[in-house]
């Protein structure tokens, strides 16, 4: 025991505990049984003597590690051993119907390797798998992975998904193949629960009558609601900003609710609010539990705050700046933008309004180096600067609308110097808002921007005609021009580059690619006369000096570019310079037709070689014009690679056009042209019928002459087709 005992007090230190009474009560008894007394001698006998304590206690140590060493074995070998091949399964729960055509999601279980027998394949399973609660629908297999659970019905009652239901799905031991090994046959989802959230919450000014005010609250839900269960749960308080401070109780406001046809989308509408005096809250709030026709509830309440203006806190010039707007003329003028936080008649915003113009320095301001004051804010210009400023005349830009947040005037002052603008307080808004205070502010008159454009926006010069193109430019001193004429052997390389880079054909971007290798160039300089800064320049550059006739002269495609020297302004343009002008027509079956036509007469050209160009420069296919000027093409669609179509040439007599192949900047807008009508089959000997009528409006007992026209796309009608005309009563 002493050793025992040494051992002990060195591992843990000293510990004096002292039992419960029911504790020692209990040792005592157990000492004094027979057993008790048995193993008490046994042990005694054991710590008699030193030498055999030491023995027990070893061998109980060597036990120990023994059983600790031989579960550690059994452990590793128990891992050694080959495992199960399990598949692991994951659940996809169906998901939130589609509500405008009422389709219900699927229930889709993935197996993570094949698991389905192969003659089960895309066929209804009727045994073997059982869903809880059950589901009227159809089991098959998708795929060799997937197994899919498709409702029978759309999302209605009896046959609808149950809203935040937990689903169970139970599989028979033989469903599966003998080698396909699951760890659980039994499966739990979850359908989504009925969520909401507000999908907007604002203070509304109805545009057509400003008086009109109302808060409005949209809400989402995932799932149809119940709506009149929602109408029950739905408040809205009204109370001042203090009000709600101090907790005070508030007073509860009428309101509307209409729904979307859907019925997942609520619309709350208060009665129309008067001006109150201060700021006023309206609280929206729709408690939690609102409710689905085919089950489920919301577990979360959904609320609002929305700010009611007062009637001096509302209405207020928010932005003032000067900006330039282009005339008729395409000249730029000033205009000064006012912008207002609600909406007022720009005419009664005129009547009020007063602009000056600040002098160039303040009469405080002495120093002799500084020419020119910049302005801070509308606090600086005093009386005394007011008596140096001059009135500035405006003219109203009238607004499309009667009421508006933004009103434009025009004006004519000198550039780089200051307005002082000044609106008095009591301005009324068209909604009944009082402008609070005055509204004072200075604004800076910002330089003419510098510019240089070629003008209108096309891109051909006929052999026959002006080849001038002209140009605009303002407070522009000195221009140089580079014209390259893009060598016909080169026609793809452009095309391709531009393509990749470019939206519009006759803008193309060089930033990526150069064309000094596509391209024969030549330059001119030019000296503009420059009036003001506010002057328009007007100009043009002559294209006839570089162009050349006869078989291999200078025409066809030029790249025009003009810069600003010493400056950053800049514009160029691709220009055709051709007396044959092409039209592309894709087909319903998407062959092509190219029509060419003399510019200058107006005729059609016929013997004119089209070529269609790969993207390597090689023609893939071409044809002849005939006298219609008209020729035809296959589907180009099987030409890939380096043959992928990227651009229509058009040859005759040395002249030379061109067409790119299918790019969008090229094709013709539909937009101002009646276009409805049914689609033409692609299919050649499908016929198709047209009716027309001389008039579409007749009176009792007039003639209608009524036309038929019956066409095949490969050939014309047969005679001997029968035909059947069926016009049905009048009150039909």
């Amino acid at each position: 025991w002493l050793l025992l005992n040494n051992f002990l007090k060195a591992i843990f230190g000293a510990i004096n505990y002292s039992p419960p009474p029911w504790l020692s009560k209990l040792i005592l008894r157990l000492r004094t049984s027979r057993i008790g007394r048995w193993c008490g001698g046994r042990l005694e006998w054991v710590f008699s003597h030193p030498k055999r304590a030491a023995s027990v206690f070893g061998g109980i140590m060597v036990a120990t590690v023994a059983l600790a060493f031989g579960v550690d074995r059994l452990i590793k070998y128990y891992d050694s051993l080959p495992k199960p091949d399990y598949v692991e399964v994951e659940i996809h729960a169906p998901g939130v119907p589609n509500l405008e055509t009422k389709e219900q999601t699927n229930l889709t279980i993935t197996f993570s390797k094949s698991a389905a027998p192969l003659d089960k394949l895309n066929k209804p399973l009727t045994e073997g798998i059982t869903l809880s609660p059950p589901m009227k629908g159809i089991w098959h297999w998708q795929s060799d992975k997937d197994l899919v659970f498709q409702p029978s019905g759309k999302f209605e009652k009896d046959t609808a998904w149950s809203i935040g239901q937990k689903y169970n799905v139970t599989f028979a031991k033989k469903f599966f193949p003998a080698h396909v090994l699951l760890k659980n046959l039994n499966f739990d989802f979850t359908t989504p629960q009925l969520t909401g959230s507000i999908s907007k919450s604002e203070f509304y000014q109805d545009p057509r009558d400003p008086k009109i005010k109302r808060a409005v609250v949209n809400l989402m839900f995932n799932y149809p609601i119940d709506t009149e269960d929602f109408k029950k749960r739905v408040t809205m308080n009204f109370q001042s900003k203090d009000a709600s401070v101090l907790g005070e109780k508030a007073t509860s406001f009428a309101f509307a609710v209409s729904f979307s046809k859907n019925l997942n989308e609520a619309y709350i509408l208060s009665d129309p609010i008067a001006i109150p005096k201060d700021e006023m809250l309206m609280q929206i709030t729709v408690e939690k539990g609102v409710r689905a026709p085919f089950g489920g509830q919301t577990t979360e309440k959904l609320g609002a705050t929305i700010d009611i203006p007062g009637m001096f806190n509302y209405f207020k010039f928010e932005k003032s700046q000067v900006s330039f707007a282009r005339n008729e003329r395409y000249e730029p003028e000033q205009v000064l933008v006012l912008e207002t936080k609600g909406l007022v008649a720009s005419e009664t915003v005129a009547k009020s309004l007063q602009v000056f113009l600040l002098p160039e320095k303040s009469p405080t301001n002495k120093s002799k180096t500084q020419k020119k004051q910049r302005w801070h804010s509308g606090s600086e210009v005093t009386d005394q600067v007011r008596a140096l400023s001059t009135p500035v005349k405006l003219t109203l830009i009238p607004s499309e609308d009667e009421t508006s947040t933004l009103h434009s005037f025009k004006l004519n002052v000198p550039v780089s110097r200051w307005l002082f603008i000044e609106v008095p307080k009591g301005l009324k808004s068209a909604g009944g808002y009082e402008l609070a205070k005055n509204y004072l502010t200075v604004t800076k008159i910002p330089d003419y921007p510098k510019e240089l454009l070629i003008m209108s926006q096309g891109s051909l010069l006929s052999l026959s005609g002006d080849k001038k193109i002209p140009l605009l430019g303002r407070n522009i001193h000195k221009v140089q021009f580079q014209i390259s004429r893009i060598l016909p052997a080169q026609l793809n390389q452009l095309i391709v580059q531009v393509y990749g880079q470019s939206p519009d054909f006759s803008h193309p971007n060089f930033n990526y690619f150069s064309d000094n290798s596509l391209a024969e160039k030549f330059e001119e300089k030019r000296t503009l006369k420059v009036e003001s800064e506010a002057a328009t320049q007007y100009f043009s550059f002559d294209v006839a000096p570089y162009l050349s006739k006869g078989e291999g002269g200078r025409r066809g495609l030029f790249h025009l570019k003009v810069n600003e020297e010493k400056g950053g302004k800049t514009d160029q343009r691709l220009i055709l310079v051709t007396d044959l002008g092409v039209v592309v027509k894709e087909t319903v079956a998407k062959t092509h037709e190219v029509f060419v036509q003399n510019l200058r007469t107006g005729q059609a050209v016929n013997g004119a070689t089209v070529e269609i160009l790969g993207t390597n420069g090689i023609a893939i296919t071409e044809s002849k014009t005939n006298a219609e000027g008209r020729a035809s093409f296959p589907d180009l669609h099987d030409f890939k690679n380096e043959k992928l179509p990227i651009a229509f040439v058009v040859r005759k007599d040395g002249d030379l056009s061109y067409l790119p192949f299918r790019m969008s900047s090229r094709e013709l807008s539909f937009s101002q042209f009646d276009i409805g009508g049914i689609l033409e089959t692609a299919q050649s000997d499908q016929l198709s019928a047209f009716l027309f009528s001389d008039r579409g409006l007749y009176r009792p007992s007039d003639d209608i002459q009524i036309g038929l026209l019956v066409r095949a796309k490969n050939s014309a009608a047969s005679p001997n087709r029968p035909l059947a005309l069926h016009v049905p009563p009048a009150d039909t």
